[in-house]
């Protein structure tokens, strides 16, 4: 049986149709980082193991796409220098992202938490591998850090700083474990104890 010509082209049109939705929908797929533009892990879970290369940790040391930053917000990549060691932390409402360098290499992690504008709570345990660079292991454990107290005891002394973070700015004065050495010693937090210093780079 001959269809008419103009059977014909519908049926033309029809599976060109067809054939553009199927690839437009193949572009929708989630790359590794989820489109979220945060990197997923190198690290090691309770619930199990995911495994991806660091170079979407070393973008973070590179400059920011954007300089923009929003003072007195937790929101956003810090950098500095903790324990002799070059470090990112990038903060997000659900998340929080550590990065180290070390030697030439660049470690990292991605841990679930709950952010607001006074604590930050880590609601996960993770860790990198411990085989990584001396002074760049990270361990993140479920915890909650609340800003510091303010004022003085009544010997006229400064109150002790331990899990706490002071907002001034653009600068984040913190004492975090996370940020430290997994391996390395629990720093000494309390009087005359000093807190890290990150700086502010982007929103």
């Amino acid at each position: 049986m001959r269809l008419a010509p103009t059977s014909v082209g519908a049926l033309l049109l029809l599976s060109m149709f067809t054939a553009c939705t199927a690839t437009g929908s193949s572009t929708t797929i989630a790359g590794s980082s989820g489109g979220t533009g945060i990197p997923e892990d190198n690290t090691s879970g309770e619930g199990g193991t995911t495994v991806e290369g660091p170079a979407d940790y070393a973008a973070m040391f590179g400059p920011p796409a954007s300089t923009e930053t929003t003072p007195n917000s937790l929101i956003g990549l810090w950098a500095g220098t903790v324990s002799g060691i070059d470090l990112r932390l990038r903060v997000a409402a659900d998340r929080i992202v550590i990065a180290k360098r070390c030697s030439g290499q660049t470690y990292g992690l991605t841990a679930t938490a709950i952010v607001t504008k006074t604590s930050i709570k880590t609601v996960e345990s993770k860790s990198t591998d411990r085989s990584t660079s001396y002074g760049c292991a990270i361990e993140v454990r479920p915890a909650q850090l609340s800003t510091c107290p303010t004022g003085v005891d009544e010997y006229g002394q400064p109150l002790p700083a331990a899990n706490c973070f002071t907002l001034d700015g653009t600068d984040l004065k913190i004492d975090a474990a996370f940020l430290r050495d997994a391996a390395q010693p629990t720093k000494t937090s309390g009087y005359g104890a000093t807190l890290d210093v990150l700086t502010k780079l982007s929103d």
